[in-house]
């Protein structure tokens, strides 16, 4: 309907996200379902919520639900192969559902915004061509996904080449400033806060 939002929560769930990086982001997880609720109150249709876990499969945890009918979220922990071994980041994969998943979740209802945050360590281990090959699969979508606003919430910095891998986070933000450090996670939903509610008027006596 009019005026309502979906927003798309992308975890990351793979062995690099061991001990702090998923202790925050279960933190950040809850807050941000949190200030959801309370945005709700002020917003001009109804607020969706759907959380994605990814490593070497990408798993469903939250549908999207009204952000009103969520008791909380679900307590992630770091993916484990059958080997024992952690899981691994597969970019790739995530990517190449996401555009058919925005298709098909606008199909069920009719958002019209849809927000898209990727919560990650902030180090894509996908091959340089293989991230290629996933903004490419993402074209095929353009309309799907680039209307969409989307944000990347960083763990730390990491050292590395000047290459694919390092801007690839911008690339997929669509702008250097909508790539946050977990730090600065209160500045993005603040930003959203804005975005999503509606100003209220002062009344005026006559």
């Amino acid at each position: 309907m009019k005026g309502d939002t979906l927003i798309l929560a992308l975890a990351d769930l793979s062995g690099s996200m061991t001990g702090e990086p998923i202790s925050k982001m279960n933190v950040q997880l809850t807050e941000l379902l949190s200030e959801l609720q309370m945005m709700q109150d002020h917003a001009e249709g109804t607020i969706y919520f759907c959380l994605e876990g990814f490593h070497e499969k990408v798993q469903s945890l939250v549908e999207p639900t009204p952000v009103c009918r969520l008791n909380g979220v679900p307590h992630l922990q770091v993916a484990r192969r059958e080997d024992g071994y952690f899981a691994r980041t597969r970019l790739g994969l995530l990517l190449g559902t996401l555009g058919s998943f925005l298709i098909q979740t606008g199909r069920e209802f009719e958002a019209e915004k849809t927000y898209i945050l990727l919560f990650s360590d902030g180090f894509p281990t996908d091959a340089e061509q293989t991230l290629r090959n996933c903004m490419e699969e993402m074209r095929k979508y353009s309309d799907a996904f680039y209307r969409c606003r989307r944000y990347v919430i960083r763990e730390k910095e990491r050292r590395v080449p000047l290459n694919a891998r390092k801007n690839f986070w911008k690339e997929f933000a669509g702008a250097e400033e909508k790539v946050f450090q977990a730090q600065r996670f209160s500045e993005m939903t603040a930003q959203l806060y804005t975005e999503l509610t509606v100003a209220e008027e002062d009344d005026v006596f006559g």
